[in-house]
């Protein structure tokens, strides 16, 4: 048997708040508003439109047939009045969130307040949680600086995508050196140990030395002197 409270809860818009918004603003733009709001009005995906029509209704934008309220007329007619009128919505529909708000209650309260309150879970909870944060943004009501809009854990900052040429810093990445680059190199350090020889530098450095400058060996070099 259904709970009788349950059965008589409010249940929380979960579609999101800018599509709302984007049809509010579509009838503003348009300047009609059709005397009733179906699914074949509305230019969301299709699996958006019953989360559209149920936060209609749960707002009171709409009734139960789909037959558009005064409320829905005032946003749409009234635009500079519209940030009071879903402030008015937020403190009727929310007064238990809204009391939280002021403590700087964490993320965990507030998701624990939807699930108590208007008995919201998983997936649902999370939308309802975004829905009602992102309109009191809008609304310009205090939030707790805990709170996210997607009801979870603080996202990490995302990296920037990666151009072609870029190492995942967005940097152009170190090239690799040449052959001649690696040979150079090579030579300079012998140079310095030649130099930076007590005596005089060993027969096997100056070989090496003179391979790299293409000379052959030390050796080869006094057999062709004589």
């Amino acid at each position: 048997m259904t709970d009788s409270k349950d059965a008589s809860r409010w249940s929380p818009p979960y579609t999101s708040f800018k599509t709302l918004l984007n049809t509010i603003t579509r009838m503003e733009e348009e300047g009609a508003i059709p005397p009733q709001i179906d699914r074949s009005y509305l230019r969301v995906a299709e699996g958006a439109k019953t989360q559209l029509v149920l936060s209609l209704k749960a707002l009171g934008l709409i009734d139960q047939s789909g037959k558009v309220q005064s409320l829905l007329t005032d946003l749409v007619n009234k635009p500079d009045d519209r940030k009071r009128v879903i402030r008015e919505l937020l403190e009727k529909h929310y007064a238990q969130v809204n009391r939280l708000a002021g403590l700087s209650a964490t993320q965990k309260m507030l998701e624990d307040a939807f699930a108590e309150h208007y008995g919201s879970q998983g997936d649902t909870r999370r939308k309802a949680i975004a829905f009602y944060v992102h309109a009191a943004k809008f609304a310009e009501l205090p939030l707790s600086p805990y709170w996210k809009s997607e009801g979870g854990s603080a996202a990490s900052a995302p990296r920037k995508p990666r151009r072609q040429g870029q190492d995942d810093n967005g940097r152009p990445p170190l090239a690799a050196p040449s052959s001649g680059d690696v040979k150079q190199r090579y030579l300079d350090m012998l140079m310095k140990k030649a130099e930076s020889a007590d005596g005089p530098a060993s027969k096997e450095l100056l070989d090496r030395i003179e391979r790299l400058l293409g000379y052959g060996s030390a050796e080869e070099g006094e057999a062709d002197e004589t």
